[in-house]
């Protein structure tokens, strides 16, 4: 029996570690039969994840919700909220909780902050953060799957490093920010376009 990651099933997400198939999963191959395995608890986190990958990509997470809910790029609050978010992600990874808690926190702040501090309705802010969960997940599985495969390194290697795992998330990162620039600039075009300023 041998067993093949693909790239793809486990991510190195601190927010879709229990969404996007961090749950430990992993692929084995009997025959020409696929069997996957699940375990239902988000993984635990080191410090070195944290502050390498986890702060940039709960940033880029917030700077993205924060834009697809109309109120741009608004970094006295996007820093210090994903940098707040990050660590209660942080903290709850540490728990024996079910997988995609920590996710639903997060998206469930992000819209509580966008309505309290900026007026958005609540409908609208909830939108924001799980469209950029959704996105997250996307994201993160198309650049494993690039970078695994690119790379020749096989799970096991890069897992085993943490300070590689977390590098591996960055790609992720990168197209977070990288997408709600694109999105502020195409509302700010139409605002122009239809007169709105």
């Amino acid at each position: 029996m041998s067993t093949k990651y693909t790239g793809k099933a486990m991510g190195s997400s601190i927010l879709t570690g229990g969404i996007a198939g961090k749950f430990q999963n992993y692929v084995e191959f009997r025959g020409s039969k696929l069997i996957q395995r699940w375990r239902g608890f988000s993984v635990r986190i080191t410090p070195v994840e944290l502050v390498v990958q986890g702060i940039p990509e709960i940033i880029a997470i917030a700077t993205l919700s924060f834009t697809l809910a109309g109120v741009g790029f608004k970094w006295r609050h996007i820093v210090p909220l994903g940098i707040l978010l990050a660590v209660i992600i942080y903290l709850i990874r540490l728990l024996p909780v079910p997988f995609g808690v920590h996710a639903i926190v997060v998206c469930i702040a992000l819209a509580g902050y966008l309505h309290s501090v900026f007026g958005t309705t609540l409908l609208r802010g909830l939108y924001a953060a799980f469209m950029t969960l959704a996105l997250l997940i996307f994201f993160e599985y198309v650049a494993h799957a690039f970078l695994f495969n690119v790379t020749g390194l096989s799970y096991e290697v890069v897992k085993d490093n943490r300070l590689l795992w977390a590098l591996f998330g960055w790609p992720q990162v990168v197209l977070l920010f990288a997408t709600a620039i694109v999105v502020d600039l195409a509302r700010r075009r139409y605002r122009r376009c239809t007169g709105g300023g």
